[in-house]
């Protein structure tokens, strides 16, 4: 089978799905809201994140993992070990992700207690067995991203989260309309995810059967799950302690209101709105980011597998750039526009609410793509372990400036997302730290779209202000991002961040290594 394109196609795809995932999200989220409250929102999010933990533990290092392990076998030429890796992987992670769905599904009241949120718990059993399905999924999408095929991910991404948007919807306005009470109609929600999460992992299942069988593997067998668990593991852990920081937001945030005055049902509404329009808007640019830093990996540990410092420094350089060039116009886009874009996407009270917050955790955007930038880096030099130290540094951060902050303060709302940007940039700063080897100067890489962000911001601030008094909010919102994104791309091409970048010497690279494939032989056939 010819292998498909490169870094840039392979992140043009990801690119497009999870654009298409992100906006199926929030499509699903606007109504959602309208359905099941404030309140309700408030139950949904925290069953959620209770299980983002259990699926970062057991499936955020496993794509990740086995990407690197087959780009390896790949390099070394061991073509049939890459579907030895494939199946224990697979086998390892399923076992792992039934006891973590089991003890989900049998926890899952004492988990709503923790919360404070006693409602929740019928949420936390309907999410439980999505962990058990991702797993599949992330051994089948690590699979393929180590061949460099990211159309799989892409399309299991879309079945994912066409499942979610439409058994979800569906199942709630049928709960809704049979009179069940707000908890019930929540849990219908979430067992939307589930049966989006089931549909994703039957059709990668489907595909690998069918499409790129690799060959058997000849000769001395090698140990295949202590090098995938070396590089799952670290990664995994540094992920579980990022989503324990939103885990301790679960547990943290409505208790400490409640010691605050609030009442149970006000803290569930602010918890809501901090998760779905907040946390929802800040991690919208991940969608942009992530196919980035996938598709750079595989190539990323070849090259230092190979030892090719030059090119390493190349698609280090490219994918910094790259990240800074999707991160900053969104944070200052975000925080310029703090209160009409939540308006637009959701309710004018929800935006009344999350505007304060949504100001605070804008830098966010920023710490998360660096984040996600120097975690790449660091996987592609098998250095994952390094990136736990950041992410347990800031998460303790988190939990330390979040109760001193609401019990010295009269912040209230805003303490979280204080916390919250602490957190991440006590992490970047670490990973940076790790991943200074390659002479890559992160900081001046980051100053011309820092620069030009700004120009963006106050644009696109400007011009809403103008508009916003002729024309209704809608209209006005959507013309000022549309005039600070023009900006932002003008003032950006006139810096020369785009030749900065190596985009350009991408490409070059790109028609390299098409005709060093040409002169191998077949790697893999169908």
């Amino acid at each position: 089978m010819r292998k498909k394109s490169g870094i840039i196609s392979g992140a043009a795809a990801l690119f497009a799905a999870n654009a298409a995932v992100k906006l199926m999200g929030m499509i699903y989220k606007i109504p959602l809201q309208r359905i099941l409250t404030d309140a309700g929102m408030g139950y949904f999010s925290a069953a959620y994140n209770v299980y983002a933990w259990f699926y970062v533990l057991s499936t955020a290092g496993l794509p990740i993992a086995v990407s690197v392990c087959v780009a390896r076998a790949r390099a070394e030429k061991r073509y049939g070990l890459c579907g030895m890796i494939y199946r224990v992987s697979l086998s390892a992670f399923s076992f792992v992700g039934a006891v973590f769905s089991a003890l989900m599904l049998l926890f899952c009241r004492r988990f709503a207690s923790l919360a404070s949120l006693d409602g929740a718990y019928l949420c936390i059993a309907a999410i439980s067995p999505c962990v058990l399905f991702s797993c599949v999924s992330a051994a089948v999408r690590g699979y393929y991203q180590g061949h460099g095929i990211m159309w799989v991910t892409a399309v299991s991404q879309l079945a994912e989260a066409a499942g979610k948007l439409v058994f979800g919807l569906i199942f709630a306005k049928l709960a809704s309309a049979a009179g069940y009470g707000i908890c019930a109609v929540s849990a219908c929600a979430v067992a939307g995810i589930t049966c989006g999460s089931l549909l994703s992992a039957v059709l990668c299942v489907i595909i690998k059967c069918f499409y790129v069988r690799s060959p058997k593997l000849t000769g001395r067998r090698a140990p295949v799950l202590v090098p995938v668990m070396k590089i799952a593991l670290p990664v995994a852990l540094s992920a579980s302690v990022m989503n324990l920081t939103a885990l301790t937001d679960v547990f943290m945030f409505p208790s400490l209101l409640g010691s605050a005055g609030y009442t149970q049902i006000k803290a569930a509404e602010i918890y809501g709105n901090y998760t779905t329009v907040c946390t929802s808007l800040v991690n919208l640019p991940s969608a942009f980011i992530t196919p980035v830093c996938a598709s750079v990996l595989p190539a990323l540990t070849a090259s230092v597998a190979e030892g090719r410092e030059e090119l390493i420094r190349s698609l280090q350089r490219f994918l910094y750039c790259t990240v800074f060039l999707i991160g900053t116009p969104c944070a200052a886009g975000l925080f310029a526009l703090c209160y009409p874009i939540p308006a637009l996407i959701f309710t004018e009270s929800s935006a009344a609410i999350s505007a304060p917050m949504l100001a605070v955790l804008s830098p966010a955007v920023v710490l998360i793509a660096i984040l996600s930038a120097s975690d790449t880096v660091l996987q592609s030099s098998g250095k994952a372990s390094k990136a736990l130290i950041g992410m347990s540094a800031g998460a303790l951060l988190r939990v330390v400036f979040a109760v001193l902050l609401f019990k010295t303060t009269g912040l209230d709302v805003l303490c979280m997302p204080v916390a919250a940007c602490a957190c991440y940039l006590c992490a970047a700063v670490f990973n940076l730290i790790f991943a200074r080897r390659r002479g890559v100067n992160v900081a001046a890489l980051a100053l011309k779209p820092a620069i030009c962000a700004v120009l963006c911001g106050v644009s696109a601030k400007a011009a809403y202000s103008a508009l916003h008094v002729r024309v209704n909010d809608g209209i006005s919102t959507v013309l000022a991002v549309a005039f600070g994104a023009i900006i932002y791309l003008l003032s950006i091409y006139a810096s020369g961040f785009l030749r900065d970048a190596g985009i350009y010497k991408m490409l070059h690279i790109k028609k390299e290594r098409k005709n060093d494939r040409i002169r191998k032989k077949r790697e893999v056939r169908l």
